[in-house]
C-alpha cells in the first residue's frame, strides 16, 4: 500500500471492549488508513483552506451543515487560529 511507502510505519495500539474484556491489538498506522480517513481529511483540509462549506458538502455527500460541522476533525487550537481574524 502506498501509505507504507510514505513512511507511516509507526505502531499503535487499538483497544476495544469485547463483552467484559478489554482487547488490545497492535497495528502499524498505515494499516488503519481507509477511504474514510481520506474523506475526513479532505473535508477538514478544505474547510481550513476556506473553501465554501456548501461546496465541500457536495463532494462529501453531507446533507446537513450541522452534521458536516460535527464531522470535521478540528481541535480547539485550529478553530482559534481559523477564527482569530474575526475578533
Amino acid at each position: 500500500m502506498i501509505i507504507s511507502i510514505v513512511g507511516i510505519n509507526d505502531s499503535t495500539i487499538r483497544e476495544r471492549q469485547k463483552g467484559h474484556q478489554k482487547v488490545s491489538q497492535v497495528f502499524q498506522k498505515w494499516e488503519m488508513v481507509t477511504s474514510h480517513t481520506a474523506r475526513r481529511s479532505f473535508c477538514t483540509n478544505k474547510f481550513l483552506a476556506e473553501m465554501p462549506v456548501q461546496a465541500i458538502m457536495q463532494f462529501s455527500g453531507h446533507k446537513s451543515e450541522r452534521t458536516f460541522m460535527r464531522y470535521l476533525k478540528i481541535d480547539s487550537e485550529m478553530a482559534a487560529d481559523k477564527y482569530s481574524g474575526f475578533f
